[in-house]
């Protein structure tokens, strides 16, 4: 399956556009938003741990546990909606 949601990252794993007010413009070295202050990265929220995850990551691909982006809202969980779509493929089925 294929997740549209996702926010375009740089090749260290820093979102290109703030998630959380849209601004574009970072240092290459940030790792925050100088606008609103939040984290350019969708990192774990391990309790031991931080891992850098892709934008479109629900949970980290390392160690499990839930993402900031996720938590925060920013992506619905996988199988939302997925509910509606199958209830009308069955009314589509001839048995």
């Amino acid at each position: 399956m294929i997740y549209a949601e996702c926010f375009p990252m740089d090749d260290q794993r820093r979102v290109k556009v703030c998630p959380y007010c849209g601004n574009k413009k970072f240092s290459k070295k940030s790792t925050a938003c100088i606008v609103c202050g939040h984290s350019r990265m969708n990192s774990c929220i391990g309790k031991m741990y931080s891992h850098a995850n892709a934008g479109n990551a629900r949970y980290c691909e390392i160690c499990g546990e839930k993402t900031q982006f996720f938590v925060d809202g920013l992506l619905k969980a996988w199988d939302a909606g997925n509910e509606s779509s199958s209830s009308s493929i069955k009314e589509d089925l001839p048995f």
